[in-house]
């Protein structure tokens, strides 16, 4: 097992490359599946290439389950969710039990609700390229080694400790009884800052962590090639456009209750079942914190009365405001497609092959990143727990420099001895909300921690690429949240 400074055991993972090599080629005919943009083209859309050529990549949008050619192709079709956790002495993931059994049948041990473990995504071995120069940025995926390949740095992980898979966690992270970070469906997503969720993934025990830039580069991968658009929310928005801000304030005073007064304009948008608070300012707790929308009904011709769970406060009119906060994980378990959404309005939540919440709802902490005057590093210690709140020397800088002004993004960087690592170096240049990488960026000066994939309020700046390094390391807001995680 790879030790903590170590990034692979490239002994064991060369002894397992050429076996599952000849297994691979032995049992499949090659295939090999790309996407490219030129430099030049702001476009978000990319071409096709190879095997991609022509396939469809539907996703299911309400009961509407399109067209999709890679649900035959693998690796998409051999993603699957299970019931099951990292071993935190051996490093090897134990599956308890798969959501379908080999014969295709639901195996009614597999539960979401967290009574069985956690809820993972198993990914399977797949080979990528990545070509990013001054002309032409593609990427491919493959179910076999070649000229250029490479394994994806977490699934050689999982090859140097003898599995040849590895696993993403399907929901946003919760908090369980006992103060533990879980991925589970029906739960109210965890919220904080940089230094809350490194306090709480350190005490869980060795290897465990949030999202990191290799959890990042496999979804990336897989999503960018099989979608081919930079602008993921051309295809399903996400969870980001509820409201955020201080205006939609009580018409009513009121003792005791549980319900707001708003205007009529002002409830729109909310639904039953949504999550919400009520303050005097967006994200302000002081009234209440997290309640759910439990009934919605007219109070009279101009007005609408929104009744949530909980205690019991007290209302006062137009100082007191309704807010929205990141809903319940789990709104997508009722799609029967591996990707899609329940409504593309942007107030619900999507799913990309099992994997909730790829971007939108809450920003995602990258835990193994740090940016300081725009300069990124990463860890190269995730393992022993190295990572932190300040540059040591496990971190490692990466050659490029950041972007260091806010604006849509037109480039994204690359370092090729590290092509997991991702952050802006670019923005403007004809970058929108459709071209470009269709996302945007928040930039500041000093050491700053990177959030990801934008959260409830981000609109059209949301997707894979939307950054935020404007932030300190203690600053917590409920749109800021992570994603359980393993690293060797």
């Amino acid at each position: 097992m790879a030790t903590g400074n170590e990034l692979v055991n490239f002994e064991m993972a060369k002894y397992m490359h050429d076996k599952l090599e000849s297994e691979i080629e032995a049992a499949a005919t090659t295939k090999r599946y790309g996407v490219r943009w030129l430099a030049g083209n702001t476009a978000a859309a990319g071409t096709r290439l190879g095997d991609a050529v022509g396939m469809a990549a539907g996703v299911q949008i309400g009961e509407t389950v399109n067209d999709n050619d890679f649900d035959s192709a693998y690796p998409w079709n051999s993603m699957r969710r299970c019931n099951g956790d990292w071993n935190t002495t051996t490093g090897l993931f134990e599956v308890m039990c798969y959501e379908f059994d080999t014969d295709g049948v639901a195996n009614t041990a597999f539960k979401t609700d967290g009574s069985n473990g956690n809820v993972w995504v198993e990914i399977p071995l797949f080979w990528a390229k990545h070509i990013y120069d001054s002309e032409k940025e593609e990427k491919w995926i493959s179910n076999a080694p070649g000229d250029g390949y490479y394994i994806p740095k977490k699934l050689q992980r999982s090859i140097a400790r003898g599995q040849n898979k590895t696993y993403i966690s399907a929901y946003r992270a919760s908090e369980d009884g006992n103060g533990n970070l879980v991925s589970v469906s029906g739960a109210i997503p965890e919220y904080g800052s940089f230094n809350t969720f490194m306090t709480k993934y350190k005490a869980m025990g060795t290897g465990i962590s949030g999202t990191t830039s290799e959890d990042e580069e496999i979804i990336d991968l897989l999503m960018d090639v099989e979608f081919a658009t930079r602008d993921q929310q051309s295809v399903m928005l996400g969870e980001t456009n509820r409201y955020w801000g201080g205006d939609r304030k009580a018409q009513i005073s009121e003792e005791n209750t549980n319900r707001i007064v708003v205007a009529n304009a002002h409830a729109a948008g909310f639904s039953v079942g949504d999550l919400i608070g009520v303050g005097i300012a967006a994200d302000y707790r002081g009234i209440t914190d997290v309640r759910e929308i439990t009934q919605i009904t007219e109070y009279d011709t101009d007005n609408t009365a929104i009744t949530f769970s909980g205690t019991p406060v007290n209302i006062s009119a137009q100082t007191y405001c309704i807010i929205a906060f990141p809903n319940k994980t789990g709104q997508t378990d009722t799609l029967s497609a591996p990707s899609g959404t329940v409504l593309n309005d942007g107030l619900h939540d999507c799913r990309y092959r099992w994997i909730e919440s790829p971007y939108g709802k809450q920003f995602d902490v990258v835990m193994d990143l740090l940016v300081n005057n725009y300069q990124t590093y990463f860890c190269n210690d995730m393992h022993g727990g190295n990572y932190g709140n300040q540059l040591t020397d496990y971190y490692i800088p990466i050659e490029y420099a950041n972007a260091n002004e806010n604006g849509y993004i037109r480039n994204m960087g690359f370092d090729e001895r590290y092509p997991h690592v991702k952050n802006p170096v670019q923005v403007g240049n004809n970058a929108s909300t459709i071209t470009g990488f269709a996302a945007y960026n928040f930039s500041d000066t000093g050491l700053r921690p990177v959030w990801r994939g934008g959260a409830i309020q981000s609109d059209r700046r949301a997707g894979r690429s939307c950054s935020s390094y404007n932030t300190s390391m203690s600053e917590s807001n409920t749109f800021r949240g992570s994603r359980l995680s393993y690293t060797a």
